[in-house]
């Protein structure tokens, strides 16, 4: 089940969502522009739309994953491949 964010009111995204993530820690240069940009396109799926605050939530997301693995994505691709997904 994907969980829809824009389901909460900003007082609750805030709280729940934007406080963590690997990314806080990074300054933001060190993100391959290509690999965000991918990163960004596979995490729509967490929200409703592709409005300017879903790209805000798609790009922190993405910026979280590819904190923990600078090739998540490229990882990602190569495993729903292998798995047919």
């Amino acid at each position: 089940m994907k969980r829809r964010f824009k389901e909460h009111d900003e007082n609750t995204l805030n709280q729940h969502f934007w406080k963590g993530g690997e990314a806080n820690k990074k300054d933001q240069k060190v993100f391959n522009a290509k690999d965000l940009e991918k990163g960004i396109k596979v995490e729509y799926e967490h929200t409703l739309g592709k409005s300017e605050e879903d790209r805000k939530i798609a790009k922190k997301i993405a910026q979280d994953h590819l904190a923990e693995h600078p090739k998540y994505y490229d990882a990602l691709a190569d495993m729903e491949q292998e798995l047919e997904i």
